[in-house]
């Protein structure tokens, strides 16, 4: 180990205990007031992640790995969560539109644009503008600054993203999407609707190079699985419906295909007009710009990586869509 670094793994009976008071230990570091300093100057890590002083009340899990380096460089000066540092470097996440609306030293939940990746595609030029990019250039934890995807929302999507701060909590947070235990709830607009006020949508769809939904799986043709539920929140002037789906699977574009399949597509949604059937009602003229989707990741749940804790977290309509949602109830086709 470097010169003043120490290492402790968090026994079985320890588990549940708060971080600084693990620390203040007399065998540790001796009283609260040097926890907190060694947590407010960045000296402290768990599972590789580097913690702050907001970080104290954290509770503690069975085999987690707590590093202290009391001489790491850079951390003679006091040092500031992720949070702290964005109150005063906001001009990234301003520029992006991205809000944080829940940070800790494992997770992290931001409410995304639309018109922003959550991560850049393979090949992508505009790697520097995307989610990760934009959080990840905030992050000065002694070079640790990689985070890692749990699940991803279209580029004209807006809405709740999930991201992890260490591998230990992306691969238990991922493991509770593959199992479909989290929370997953859109606001959507849609031309044209369900006729009756709550549904489940049940296809078996196909994809393309194993990403895209492209179409619904034709008899003996191998699958995959698309379940939502759906409820009619208002019924709209010109036909369109505002719903509200959550998820049972999540398979990428799965709403968008299908409301389309149903001849309900999402207004904004050009990507999937041929799968919309013959003499559905046409999308009324709207607000949006182009390559908005009228779709909104409002919720999310899931049970906290390290403490087992429920999380459900909201995120507010934005303006361009309550705007877009106005103008539709006013039948105005779309002009303010």
């Amino acid at each position: 180990m470097a010169n003043g670094e120490r290492e402790w793994i968090v026994g079985s009976d320890e588990a549940g205990e708060r971080l600084d008071r693990w620390l203040a230990a007399p065998d540790r570091l001796g009283s609260r007031k040097r926890a907190a300093e060694a947590l407010e100057r960045g000296k402290v890590s768990v599972g590789g992640a580097t913690l702050g002083v907001r970080d104290g009340g954290r509770l503690l899990a069975g085999g987690e790995r707590i590093e202290l380096w009391i001489d790491k460089p850079g951390t003679g000066r006091r040092s500031a969560s992720l949070t702290d540092r964005v109150a005063r470097e906001r001009r990234g996440t301003r520029r992006a539109g991205l809000r944080i609306l829940h940070e800790d030293a494992d997770l992290i939940v931001v409410d995304k644009p639309a018109g922003l990746l959550t991560v850049a595609r393979p090949g992508s030029e505009r790697a520097d503008d995307t989610v990760i990019s934009c959080l990840e250039a905030l992050l000065d934890a002694g070079g640790r600054r990689r985070l890692f995807v749990v699940h991803r929302i279209d580029r004209g999507t807006s809405g709740l993203v999930l991201l992890a701060r260490h591998r230990r909590a992306a691969d238990t947070l991922i493991a509770q999407f593959r199992e479909q235990t989290p929370l997953r709830r859109y606001f959507a607009i849609t031309a044209g609707g369900p006729s009756t006020t709550e549904e489940e949508w049940t296809d078996r769809l196909v994809t393309r190079g194993g990403a895209r939904l492209v179409r619904v799986a034709r008899e003996g043709e191998p699958g995959e699985a698309a379940r939502c539920r759906v409820s009619v929140e208002e019924r709209l002037p010109q036909g369109g419906c505002v719903l509200e789906a959550t998820l049972t699977t999540g398979k990428r574009n799965q709403i968008r295909v299908q409301a389309a399949l149903r001849g309900a597509p999402l207004l904004g949604d050009r990507l999937y007009r041929d799968l919309v059937p013959d003499g559905a009602p046409p999308e009324p003229v709207h607000s949006l710009r182009r390559g908005r989707l009228a779709l909104h990741a409002r919720a999310l749940g899931f049970e906290h990586p390290a403490t087992g804790e429920r999380l459900e977290l909201e995120s507010e309509l934005p303006a361009d869509l309550q705007r877009c949602l106005e103008q539709l109830r006013r039948g105005d086709g779309g002009q303010s």
